[in-house]
C-alpha cells in the first residue's frame, strides 16, 4: 500500500495521462513491429524506482533489528513493483497486452514510447523522486555498451554517442560541438512525436530530455571519472526547435600525478642507456629500469584516488547544502 500523498499523486497522473491509445508492444495497427526502445528502458526505470524506495525504507528502519530491517527494504521494493504493473495495466484498455514485474524485467522487449512515458510517469509517482526522469537515466544504458565505450575516453564515447544510442532506442542525436572537456548534444524529437499520441507530446518531450540528460551526464564513469555536469540551454518542451545540454567533466589524473608518471618514464629511459653501454650490468640495469616507471605509476594512482575522493566529498556537500 502507498502512502497517502504518493497513491494521490499516482492517482492524479494516471487521470492526466488517461487510457493509453495506442499498443504498448508487438505489432501496431498497421502491423508493423513496434521497436521504439528496447526493454532496458523499461528496466532501468524500475530499478531506480525500487532503489529509490528501498533508500527511503532504510532510513525509515534504521532503528530495527537487521533483520527486520532487510525485510522492510525487501517488501517495499516488492511494493512497488506490483505498484506499477497495476497502474499500467488500469491505463492499457485491451487485456491482452496486460505486463506483470517479471514481463518488465525482461530486457529484449521492445516498447512504444508512449508506453515508457506512462511507465517513467507512474514511476515518479510512486518513488515520490521529483527528479526520477534525470535518476532513471545512467540505468537505462546497457552495461555493454558502457565496457565497450571505456576504451574511447569520455570525449571520444560523446563523439560516438548518437551511435551508441541508436542500439537502444530510435532517436535523433546530434554531436553539435565537442571539446577537450566538454561536449554539446542537440536532441530532435520530431520523428519520436509522430508515433506519440499529440496530447501528450509537451509531456513526453519533458521526460525524453531530462532522461537524456541524466544518461549522457553519466559518460564520464564509463572511464573511471565522477559523473559531468549538465547544462541545459534551451528545450522542445518550452518550444525551442530542439533541446541542446552541454555537458563538462574533469579528467581524474591530476598534474601531480602526471609529474611524477613522467618522472618514472624518464629515469626508466635513463637506466636503459646505462644498462647498454655496461654490459656485465646490463640484467641487472634492465630489471632495475623499470622501478621508476612503477614508482611513477603508484604515485600517478595514489594521487588519482586522492582527487577522486577530494572532488567526491565536493559533491556531496554541494548536493547537501
Amino acid at each position: 500500500m502507498l502512502p497517502a500523498d504518493r497513491q494521490q499523486a499516482l492517482d492524479a497522473i494516471a487521470a492526466e495521462l488517461g487510457p493509453m491509445t495506442g499498443r504498448p508492444f508487438g505489432v501496431d495497427e498497421h502491423g508493423e513491429r513496434i521497436e521504439h526502445g528496447t526493454g532496458r528502458l523499461v528496466v532501468g526505470a524500475l530499478e531506480w524506482m525500487e532503489e529509490f524506495v528501498g533508500q527511503q525504507a532504510a532510513r525509515e528502519s534504521a532503528s530495527l533489528a537487521p533483520d527486520q530491517r532487510d525485510a522492510q527494504i525487501r517488501d517495499a521494493r516488492a511494493n512497488v513493483a506490483q505498484e506499477l504493473v497495476a497502474a499500467l495495466n488500469n491505463a492499457i484498455p485491451d487485456r491482452r497486452y496486460h505486463v506483470t514485474p517479471e514481463y518488465l524485467l525482461n530486457e529484449g522487449n521492445n516498447y512504444s514510447y508512449e508506453f515508457r512515458l506512462y511507465v517513467s510517469e507512474f514511476g515518479r509517482a510512486i518513488s515520490g523522486d521529483p527528479r526520477f526522469f534525470f535518476h532513471q537515466g545512467p540505468r537505462v544504458i546497457p552495461s555493454a555498451l558502457g565496457l565497450m565505450s571505456r576504451p574511447l575516453g569520455t570525449r571520444g564515447t560523446y563523439a560516438v554517442l548518437p551511435r551508441l544510442v541508436a542500439k537502444v532506442v530510435q532517436t535523433d542525436l546530434r554531436v553539435a560541438d565537442l571539446a577537450s572537456q566538454s561536449a554539446t548534444m542537440h536532441w530532435h524529437a520530431a520523428s519520436q512525436l509522430e508515433l506519440v499520441p499529440p496530447r501528450l507530446h509537451q509531456r513526453y518531450t519533458h521526460y525524453a530530455c531530462e532522461t537524456y540528460q541524466g544518461t549522457f551526464a553519466a559518460v564520464p564513469t564509463y572511464g573511471g571519472n565522477l559523473p559531468g555536469n549538465v547544462q541545459a540551454t534551451q528545450c522542445q518542451a518550452d518550444g525551442a526547435p530542439y533541446c541542446e545540454w552541454i555537458f563538462t567533466w574533469e579528467e581524474a589524473a591530476t598534474e601531480g600525478g602526471r609529474q611524477w608518471l613522467f618522472a618514472g618514464a624518464g629515469g626508466t629511459v635513463a637506466l636503459l642507456a646505462a644498462a647498454t653501454r655496461q654490459s656485465p650490468r646490463a640484467a641487472l640495469a634492465a630489471i632495475g629500469a623499470l622501478l621508476p616507471a612503477a614508482t611513477g605509476y603508484l604515485f600517478n594512482e595514489l594521487s588519482t584516488a586522492r582527487w577522486r575522493g577530494d572532488r567526491l566529498q565536493q559533491r556531496l556537500e554541494e548536493q547537501q547544502t
